[in-house]
């Protein structure tokens, strides 16, 4: 399958608004594939009993010959939180959440955090292909989110779609690196159950060095122990960090430093 050249720019760390835009291209390029993916569809239905696929939220304009085709099923997956999908599942994103046990009151609004460009992409990969899809896997477990898989369950009784939480994904071939590792489990288990905050924005939101600080400094004068995971494309100037004591928080792990 092959899709035209495209070029994404190197990511913009001053951008006001912070998702990665600079990858619009390559999301742009993922719709050259609906004709060889509905092709290889075709093909595969006459000679399978059953064909499943499973796909990225962002592409389901890709595969909208599934729901011509009597013997094929898609199911999409969700890399984001169960919480988050429920939140948008129920409209309550900028409101006030009121007499539930799901949600916390006056949760923040997403205003902001997409582009236009990148908001009017996801519409088009939502409004017409979501209700076509059979069910949803998810990159979670129940153990951490079945709360909210339950909600999910519920609001897409009627419609027959299925929720699987079958997470946490971890990559096929861990690189033979486990120093860090190691010394992570080694420093977890000195502390007591439920004593440690796990501070991770994920890998699509970027931080600049102001915001790093304040959150460094609030984890601090928070007196709570945490790990505080940080993509290499926010490191940013180290130097910096280091002088305002950021980086003996993130190695050291602990806000007793």
């Amino acid at each position: 399958m092959e899709i035209p050249p495209f070029h994404c720019p190197p990511p913009n760390p001053s951008a006001k608004i912070k998702f990665p835009s600079h990858l619009q291209p390559a999301f742009n390029a993922s719709s050259h594939l609906a004709a060889p993916v509905s092709k290889l569809l075709r093909a595969l239905s006459c000679k399978a009993r059953k064909v499943i696929v499973i796909h990225d939220s962002l592409m389901g304009s890709v595969i909208q010959e599934a729901r011509l085709l009597p013997n094929v099923e898609s199911y999409i997956f969700r890399s984001v939180s169960a919480f988050f999908v429920s939140l948008n599942a129920w409209g309550l994103e900028g409101k006030i959440a009121k007499d539930n046990e799901f949600f916390p009151r006056d949760i923040p609004s997403l205003e902001g955090c997409y582009t236009a460009e990148f908001s009017d992409f996801l519409a088009s990969q939502f409004n017409n292909n979501q209700k076509f899809n059979s069910g949803c896997v998810y990159n979670t477990c129940k153990l951490v989110e079945g709360a909210y898989m339950d909600f999910l369950e519920k609001q897409t009784a009627k419609e027959g779609i299925k929720h699987w939480a079958l997470g946490p994904f971890n990559p096929v071939t861990i690189p033979e690196r486990s120093k860090t590792k190691r010394f992570c489990l080694d420093w977890l288990d000195k502390h007591a159950r439920n004593s440690v905050i796990y501070v991770s924005f994920g890998t699509t939101t970027t931080l600049d060095d102001e915001q790093i600080k304040e959150l460094a400094i609030g984890l601090r004068e928070s007196k709570q122990n945490f790990v505080w995971v940080l993509r290499d494309a926010d490191e940013g100037d180290s130097a910096a960090r280091q002088a305002h004591g950021v980086q003996s928080l993130v190695v050291g792990l602990s806000s007793n430093y």
